[in-house]
């Protein structure tokens, strides 16, 4: 039985690697970014870490689809990713949970797995040096972690500005910078990368990761302080319990995409210090690392909602045992496994009319691209394909319901 591997972008290698490694070996496997190569190679099990079903739905008939997802802020954008899929792996009950409350549901349920790439984050210990860390990094200094998000108006790069690694390099020389920009930054976003390029020349202790599809999680433990603004890296850093840095962007209500302020990335922003302004961060730097254990009672709940007692490492291997049984199911599995095959195949009127809308959406995509550029033509009218298709899918759950 063939398995698939989509990779929507490099930094996904972090989350599908480790699965692929432990079933390469077993069953014929894709891993590739080109769609055709994986429609061509036609995969009865397809693990993705990303939305992009259009892709792969009308195409695969019969095949079952695994998000194994790419991070926890919602950004809009986690129901769609959950919707999709056949199998959902989430990080612990309570994400489960939580989802179902939001109304987001896979087509055949979810898999309470623990978060692959975190497998590897918590076997560094505080001295491990990542491998694109220079040799002369000073390991008896407090660490900071920059980790940006790339979105607009929700990241902290416009509020902290150009001057304020300059301004920490002579105020608190002491401190080793970590800038780990996140992969879309550097297409998107150039100025950012010549900006932090130009301080960190300019400031012996300020390191930037040029590469931005690197390894996160890599960095994680090698930082006592991270300092970020909606990404998901602040979700990741929950796991270590050492002090967070939240920088608000005043802007951040004008995204009518990203935005989402109940989503946990804007609701939990008790976990750590929240500045809305540069000038704040000297002080809140200083208040870390004089009282670390600030908020680790919230850190510790959050933690707890977000991992359970999933951080054990085997996160890869529960999702690649689940992948097993859908292709070789033991004796104690036939009755899950026959069941999700038969749904997998069988598609109901609501499922159909999904398909029409991944159709859509795949025809779409070019035009979605480049429109991008004008956001004062992308906005309404993806608002307004939004809004039609919600219509349409809600048209269908009210028929299926008045059957039933």
């Amino acid at each position: 039985m063939h398995i698939g591997f989509h990779l929507t972008y490099d930094f996904h290698h972090a989350m599908l690697d480790p699965i692929y490694a432990l079933l390469r070996d077993e069953y014929p496997c894709l891993m590739a970014k080109d769609a055709k190569a994986i429609i061509d190679f036609k995969p009865k099990v397809l693990a993705l870490a990303d939305a992009h079903y259009h892709y792969f739905r009308g195409k695969l008939p019969g095949t079952i689809i695994i998000w194994v997802r790419h991070g926890f802020s919602n950004k809009n954008h986690v129901s769609r990713c959950i919707s999709g899929s056949d199998f959902a792996c989430v990080s612990s009950p309570w994400m489960r949970d939580e989802y179902i409350r939001m109304g987001a549901r896979p087509r055949l349920g979810y898999w309470v797995t623990g978060f692959v790439p975190m497998d590897k984050a918590l076997v560094h210990s505080k001295h491990f040096t990542p491998s694109l860390l220079p040799k002369n990094f000073s390991q008896g200094r407090a660490t900071l972690l920059y980790a940006p998000t790339w979105n607009n108006y929700l990241n902290s790069v416009e509020v902290l500005g150009d001057q304020w690694l300059d301004t920490l390099g002579r105020s608190m020389p002491h401190i080793n910078v970590i800038i780990k920009p996140h992969p879309h930054i550097p297409t998107l976003f150039p100025r950012w990368m010549a900006m932090w390029r130009a301080a960190a020349r300019r400031n012996k202790q300020t390191i930037l990761i040029e590469d931005s599809n690197a390894d996160i999680y890599e960095y994680l433990s090698s930082a006592d302080i991270l300092l970020s603004d909606a990404s998901s890296v602040i979700f990741y850093f929950l796991a270590f319990n050492r002090p967070i840095i939240l920088v608000n962007n005043p802007q951040r209500f004008k995204d009518q995409i990203y935005f989402n302020p109940a989503g946990h990335e804007w609701t939990w922003r008790d976990m750590g210090i929240p500045i809305d302004h540069r000038e704040e961060l000297p002080h809140a730097l200083q208040r870390c690392l004089q009282y670390p254990e600030e908020f680790s009672k919230q850190r510790t709940l959050y933690r707890k909602r977000i991992f359970g007692n999933l951080l054990d490492g085997r996160a890869a291997e529960r999702i690649a045992n689940r992948i097993r049984s859908l292709c070789n199911p033991r004796l104690r599995d036939k009755q899950w496994v026959t069941s999700s095959w038969d749904a997998a195949s069988a598609f109901s009127s609501l499922d159909k009319k999904r398909l029409v809308l991944l159709n859509i959406r795949l025809f779409l995509t070019p035009l979605r691209k480049s429109l991008r550029r004008y956001p004062r033509i992308f906005l309404p009218l993806k608002k307004a394909l939004q809004w039609l298709s919600a219509l349409y899918i809600n048209e269908s759950k009210g028929r299926e319901g008045g059957t039933q």
